[in-house]
């Protein structure tokens, strides 16, 4: 059987699904940045626009890091700094250890025979 379950104001259009969801992959949603830029903010109004043309109850929740708390931290992951080292490469490692193990061998060498 062909039954449709939304009819009238609440059926399924592509076109608008389809704008829908290239307007929320437009917009990265780190859950801190949510609440910083006005056009993260455009994002939020719309899907709660979205969801109220479906639903009955909408409400929006703000969610704050509590202040006493300091075992949380919330980072930024849109505007983190590259941070480079410069290391050693193992090779140099290997060859100091290598240093120090035949200066151990000379001195037990020379404990064992002349002393």
């Amino acid at each position: 059987k062909d039954v449709q379950v939304f009819k009238g104001h609440l059926d399924f259009q592509d076109s608008r699904m389809s704008s829908l969801m290239s307007f929320l992959t437009s917009v990265p949603r780190a859950t801190q940045l949510l609440d910083k830029e006005p056009g993260h903010m455009l994002l939020v109004n719309s899907m709660e626009h979205e969801f109220r043309r479906y639903l009955q109850q909408v409400h929006r929740h703000t969610f704050r890091q509590d202040k006493r708390d300091p075992d949380i931290t919330l980072y930024d992951q849109m505007n983190q700094p590259v941070v480079m080292y410069r290391v050693k490469p193992a090779a140099f490692d290997l060859f100091l250890g290598g240093c120090i193990a035949a200066y151990l061998g000379v001195v037990y060498y020379g404990i064992q025979n002349f002393g």
